[in-house]
């Protein structure tokens, strides 16, 4: 009888103990659920309104809670802000990331490019909050700091695909991999800007295309090193007071 007694207690305690890890689990993954909700709501609040106009019980509106229930996962405004900052450039960056251990090298450059420039179903916010981003660096030390850490490691990342395309024999050994770079940063920010004056006409773009032309371009004999001006001496000018020499007859 004491047996049966001391089996029931710890059935009964494992059954509670395993009830309250089951509610804690739960809880933490309606909580969680509840912050991509308002993290979504966000995305779509700052890319509507901007972030300026963005207000806190808008997002939470939006996302269908209280102005409480947001405070409860974000301090501020800024803060869900910067977690959609960082999602984006954290994203961007496993793009690239992705070459390093991607073959063959020719169709992988390819496709890490595409997938750098491309926002697909993205298309139609994520670009208008990318000029948010990029507009409030100059006001949000923060965000200032986060764009500057993600373009060098983007930059680093791009140069280091670019070098391994021309060991590769993709692109020419001439091939200057931070000019490419560059090349490539200012691209992927003129599609966006383009996203956000014309939607319909920048869902029409092929990056293929653009690729292509681009990549092109960069193996070209135009963007290689330029030659060495030949270094001719100029002719003497004749002192005052000399005479000409007169040309000789035909």
């Amino acid at each position: 009888m004491r047996l049966g007694l001391q089996t029931g207690l710890l059935l009964a305690e494992n059954y509670l103990d395993t009830a309250v890890r089951r509610d804690s689990l739960a809880r933490q993954a309606q909580k969680e659920q509840t912050r991509a909700l308002l993290v979504e709501a966000a995305l779509r609040v700052f890319a509507e309104r901007g972030y300026e106009e963005a207000k806190v019980e808008d997002i939470a509106a939006a996302a269908g809670y209280s102005k409480g229930a947001y405070y409860f996962h974000f301090g501020s405004k800024e803060d869900i802000f910067l977690q959609l900052l960082e999602h984006w450039t954290g994203e961007q960056t496993e793009h690239l990331k992705a070459f390093e251990e991607a073959s063959p090298a020719a169709a992988a450059l390819l496709e890490t490019l595409e997938a750098f420039l491309s926002y697909e179903e993205r298309a139609v916010v994520w670009p208008r909050l990318v000029v948010e981003f990029w507009a409030q660096a100059r006001l949000h030390e923060a965000v200032r700091r986060e764009l500057n850490r993600a373009y060098a490691s983007w930059r680093r990342l791009l140069a280091q695909a670019f070098r391994r395309a021309a060991d590769s024999g993709l692109l020419s050994p001439q091939t200057d991999p931070d000019a490419a770079t560059r090349l490539v940063l200012a691209t992927h920010d003129g599609l966006v800007v383009e996203a956000c004056i014309d939607p319909e006409g920048a869902r029409k773009v092929s990056l293929r295309r653009v690729l292509g032309a681009l990549l092109a371009y960069l193996d070209s004999p135009v963007t290689q090193a330029a030659p060495k001006r030949s270094q001719t001496v100029p002719a003497e000018k004749p002192s005052r007071g000399a005479r000409r020499p007169r040309p000789s007859a035909a």
